[in-house]
This record gives structure tokens, C-alpha cells and sequence, in this order.
């Protein structure tokens, strides 16, 4: 795509692109979130994948305790491996979601290795069918979950400065488990957004934007694309 077309289609993004040198148009660069925190406490990962985003929090918040959680085993291993060096790490085989206990995971795979691995979701694929054809859900296992407070209260969590939320469509399953529980603990939330219903029951980009507003949360980034992107939301009160 030219630069002409790409700024037609979507010219907030292709700004950053074109002149900022963005290294993706959804992307929120780690500077940017770095002045919407506080500066200390935790920083909750839920989705690790294959640890790539946990290395980059890590390196980039030295001050902050990484909690990356990760359920598809595979992953996590991975996850584990790449931080051992890091003693502001921590890693757990758990999925962040509604409830606690256990739960089938679709396992998201194209190719060999780890490729697709990233798509797992507690919920049933949809139009990432059409979407992503060259990922396959025919596997399904059993994982365990965990929520929000519960995981905070087993792990004497008392402040999340950011809480990273790749989780393939539980976003707001996860923030509407206790949602006082949520905008007392939680300083700035990052999500995946997208605007097609990617799994069954996946809310959408006007649904999670509602929901944050309802939780009193403030999004001041917001980078979500033609099918998905990121965004940054901040408490207003803590």
C-alpha cells in the first residue's frame, strides 16, 4: 500500500507510520504508556504468548514486578524460559478470566512450533476463522483460570500500575468480574480491541469503549485499526 492510500484509509495511524517511524500502526510504544503510570507496584501481563511483550515490560519498568500469566503450556515454557534472567519476573500457567477453576482453551496453531499460538482463546473462534484462515482451532484443552482478585489476594497484590490485557476476547469478562475491585486496584489498563466479533462473544470496540467509561476509565490512547488495535485507558481517580 502507497502512502497516499494508507493515509486515505486511516490517517491517524498512517501519520505514525509515515513521519514517526511506528514500528506497527496499532502499537503503543512502551514511552508512551511510561507517563500515564505511577512508577511502582506491578505490572499484570494476562496473555504472556510466548513472552515477547513480558521482555520488553521487564527491560523497559526495572522498578516494577512483571506478573505474566500464560495458559497454554507451550507458551508459558517459552515465557519462562526467556525471563529466567530477570529477577523482576514472574511467571504462572494460569488464564485471567471470570472465573476460578477450570476451562476449555481453543488452541490456535499454523504451522510447527509455537505459530498461531498467540490466537488461543477461552472462547469459540468466530470471524478470526475468516479473518486468520491459515490459523486452526481443532484442538481443545483443559486450563486453568483464575480472576482478577483472586489471583491479586493470593499473591498479597495490593497496586497494579498496568494491567496488560491480551486474553483473545475475555477483555471485559476479566474487568467485569468485580468491577469495584477493579477501579480500586488498577491504575492504566492496555487491551487488544477489535471491531469484528473475532470469538463467539467477544465484545466489540464500542462495547469495551462503554465499559471503560462505565469503570470511570479514561482511554488516552487509542490505536484500534479497520479490524483491531490497542488502547490505553487510565483511572481517573487513583
Amino acid at each position: 500500500m502507497n502512502r497516499l492510500t494508507l493515509t486515505l484509509a486511516n490517517p491517524k495511524l498512517a501519520w505514525r507510520k509515515i513521519f514517526k517511524g511506528s514500528r506497527s500502526l496499532t502499537e503503543i510504544d512502551l514511552f508512551e504508556l511510561e507517563k500515564f503510570m505511577r512508577g511502582k507496584g506491578v505490572i499484570l501481563e494476562a496473555g504472556a504468548s510466548d513472552g515477547v511483550d513480558t521482555l520488553k515490560l521487564a527491560s523497559y519498568f526495572p522498578n516494577h514486578i512483571v506478573l505474566a500469566l500464560e495458559p497454554v503450556q507451550e507458551q508459558f515454557i517459552e515465557t519462562a524460559r526467556t525471563t529466567s534472567s530477570f529477577s523482576n519476573v514472574r511467571t504462572f500457567n494460569l488464564a485471567l478470566s471470570s472465573q476460578s477453576g477450570m476451562a476449555k482453551i481453543h488452541i490456535g496453531k499454523s504451522g510447527a512450533g509455537l505459530s498461531g499460538m498467540g490466537s488461543s482463546s477461552l472462547l469459540k473462534p468466530k470471524e478470526h476463522l475468516l479473518e486468520f484462515p491459515e490459523i486452526d482451532f481443532s484442538e481443545i484443552r483443559s486450563v486453568e483460570t483464575v480472576t482478577l482478585e483472586d489471583f491479586s489476594n493470593s499473591h498479597n497484590v495490593k497496586f497494579i500500575d498496568l494491567l496488560w490485557l491480551d486474553v483473545q476476547g475475555a477483555e471485559l469478562s476479566v474487568l467485569l468480574q468485580n468491577s469495584e475491585f477493579v477501579k480500586r486496584i488498577v491504575r492504566a489498563i492496555h487491551l487488544e480491541i477489535s471491531r469484528k466479533e473475532l470469538y463467539e462473544g467477544a465484545p466489540i470496540y464500542k462495547d469495551v469503549v462503554g465499559v471503560l467509561n462505565d469503570l470511570d476509565f479514561k482511554i488516552v490512547i487509542d490505536r484500534v485499526g479497520r479490524l483491531s488495535g490497542n488502547v490505553l485507558a487510565v483511572n481517573r481517580h487513583i
